[in-house]
């Protein structure tokens, strides 16, 4: 068997390949580890609901199935971090309907062209169209490119009076299949193709399932077993490849359970949620209100969900392909807004993108969206990581327990006396850290609230840092450079008493290293 990115050719030629990563001990100790769980093809030498180390591509693909989703997970992962360590569990299929695309071709050809399609985000090498080809004679060319194509997630067949209909059928049974999108374009003039529900064009694009005579994917995978067995290892970055309400709700008990104080196998876990209307998303997202939920939203992208979460973890865990951002593997807190998905995952449509208004709302519920990439045109990237945590104890909105990616948030000042550190972590407050002693929730006062008579603008300040400079706001400086005549006399007119003690004795009086903050009146100058 060919090693993966090989392409058989008649053509003699010398070649080598060499595969990393392969073999007893040939993958290097990390301090992250990430785990995939999604469903394989009967054609994986693996066993369903049992955990293993994966290799390069060319061993996920023996084990899982080349067309498999589990197999495309690890595939997309590799294609940004290829030699981190990965691990994965298969699942069985859930057994239901798979997912068709209907292509129904009509010629003949009146002058030479080629016929471009994208299928599940992989291109099809272009296919020639002479003139006077007949409607199944392009039917077939179109069928015989998408055959050489092992990793595709679906198969091809013909039908119809003159073989002119092809109908694509996902390799994986269940309602993830509707995931898959088919993009055509064609040039020769005469031939069309009508895909699915659509009428007979020269371009169109549309999913798996969506409008007769193409048929929609049913049935959801068990996560029962595959949960059950990574349970009490140490999986630090999880993927679960699910999108229903039933998986995800048994998810976050999964990450809840593990991360718990008997079990300290702490965990953060990212699935998906693709429908194509914000609301419904952030409906889950509110829903789950779990920190330690990723919920990624792509609208309408060209790649199925597991390969988007493969990428985003290898990107998340080890840095983007550019090296642009640190992967948490470098540093545990590291900055990921913008963090590229290239060359993993292809950007949406710009047609077909989310206003500004829908991305920020979507942040807003706990949705970490993916976007487009300004450094990499055509490709994907995180806009903002967040998990879906966003409604306190009581089910409200709270900005305090919004957190990206379950590090702790950072805020300039304490918010609240009734807010502890547990709260900005996005954990339930400890009982008796909700109120302080005098069972006040109101915020801390203002320094100069608090001391009006010790704050002073420095006519000369420039918001510049210095030895003495007061750090509260720009312009605020301590008692050391109150040095000539004129502030001196300014001084005398906010607080004559505290001036009539010689400057050096207060510098005596005060401990070392303290600034003092002076105030003046609004017409003191």
């Amino acid at each position: 068997m060919l090693p993966n990115g090989f392409t058989a050719s008649h053509i003699p030629t010398n070649s080598f390949a060499v595969r990393l990563a392969v073999g007893a001990g040939a993958s290097r100790p990390s301090g992250l580890k990430v785990m995939l769980v999604a469903c394989m093809v009967s054609a994986g030498t693996a066993t369903a609901a049992v955990p293993v180390e994966v290799g390069d591509a060319t061993d996920a693909n023996e084990k899982f199935g080349a067309r498999s989703r589990l197999a495309g997970a690890c595939r997309a992962f590799r294609r940004i971090a290829p030699l981190a360590r990965l691990f994965a569990c298969p699942v069985a299929d859930p057994g239901g309907t798979a997912a068709t695309a209907v292509l129904t071709f009509a010629g003949p050809a009146t002058a030479a062209g080629v016929i471009r399609m994208r299928v599940a985000g992989q291109l099809v090498r272009e296919v020639q169209i002479p003139s006077g080809t007949t409607l199944t004679q392009a039917a077939a060319a179109v069928k015989a490119e998408l055959d050489t194509m092992s990793e595709l997630p679906c198969t091809g067949a013909l039908s119809g009076s003159d073989n002119e209909v092809l109908t694509l059928t996902a390799s994986n049974t269940g309602a993830q299949g509707n995931q898959l999108r088919v993009q055509f374009e064609i040039t020769a003039t005469g031939v069309t193709i009508a895909l699915n529900a659509a009428s007979a064009a020269t371009r169109g694009k549309a999913y798996f399932g969506s409008g007769s005579p193409a048929t929609a994917g049913s049935g959801t995978a068990t996560l029962t077993s595959a949960l059950a067995a990574i349970e009490g290892a140490q999986y630090d970055r999880v993927g679960v490849d699910v999108d229903d309400d039933t998986n995800r709700t048994a998810i976050s008990l999964h990450a809840t359970t593990q991360s718990g104080i008997n079990v300290g196998k702490r965990r953060m876990i990212a699935s998906l949620g693709l429908n194509d209307t914000p609301a419904t998303v952030q409906a889950d997202a509110v829903a789950i209100n779990d920190p330690r939920i990723v919920l990624l939203c792509q609208k309408r992208p060209h790649q199925p969900g597991n390969e988007i979460l493969g990428a985003y973890l290898a990107t998340k865990v080890y840095g983007p392909l550019d090296g642009a951002l640190p992967g948490e593997q470098t540093y545990r807190a590291a900055k990921a807004n913008g963090l590229s998905l290239y060359p993993a995952v292809l950007a949406t449509d710009e047609e077909e993108r989310l206003a500004s208004s829908a991305v920020n709302s979507l942040l807003a519920d706990g949705v970490t969206v993916i976007g487009a990439d300004g450094a990499h045109p055509g490709f994907a990237s995180v806009v903002r990581p967040v998990t879906t945590r966003t409604r306190n104890a009581q089910g409200g909105t709270d900005l305090d327990a919004r957190h990206l990616e379950g590090r702790r948030a950072r805020c300039a000042r304490r918010p609240s006396r009734g807010v502890g550190r547990r709260e900005l972590r996005g954990q339930e407050p400890h009982p008796r850290s909700a109120l302080d002693r005098r069972g006040t929730d109101q915020p801390l006062p203002d320094l100069a609230e608090r001391h009006p008579r010790r704050c002073a603008l420095d006519p000369s300040a420039d918001g510049g840092g210095g030895p003495g400079a007061q750090r509260d706001g720009p312009g605020l400086r301590g008692h050391r450079h109150l040095r000539n005549r004129r502030r001196h006399d300014l001084r005398r007119r906010v607080d004559p008493h505290r001036c009539r003690r010689p400057p050096a004795q207060l510098r005596r009086r005060r401990a070392p290293g303290r600034l003092i903050p002076v105030s003046l009146p609004p017409n003191a100058f």
